[in-house]
């Protein structure tokens, strides 16, 4: 099974009180025969995220808050929603917790640029997690 990771930082810590938060701009983290920054996010509960992964979990991710939903835009179609295409509930994690992210050679440039970009948010920006 192939997996990747969509991200969508959003502008302030604020939206995460909305009701609907619209989500327009969106980062891929792509395996691309590089499981190891995947084997480094956490399940809000601490378990790796993708379970054929030995790692250690280290950035640490929330869920929503009850009252959220999230407005996505795929393809054209617009869809609220709570859950990624497996039905698991989206959580979040602050940028500041990317920065605990270590990289190999095996890292792809795109996901190094990817890093590099929520390296740079303010630390309190909230990053929802889309897990495909």
């Amino acid at each position: 099974m192939t997996h990747f990771l969509v991200l969508y930082p959003l502008n302030e810590r604020e939206q995460l009180s909305k009701q609907i938060i619209r989500l327009y701009y969106s980062y891929y983290f792509m395996i691309d025969g590089d499981y190891g920054i995947f084997a480094q996010i956490a399940q809000p509960d601490g378990k790796c995220f993708i379970r054929d992964l030995n790692g250690k979990p280290i950035v640490r991710t929330r869920p929503l808050p009850d009252n959220v939903f999230l407005q996505l835009h795929d393809d054209g179609d617009i869809r609220k929603t709570r859950n990624n295409v497996w039905e698991k509930e989206m959580v979040y994690a602050y940028a500041e917790e990317f920065k605990k992210i270590k990289t190999s050679e095996k890292t792809s440039p795109k996901n190094r640029a990817i890093l590099a970009y929520l390296r740079e948010l303010d630390s309190d920006i909230p990053v929802i997690l889309d897990w495909h």
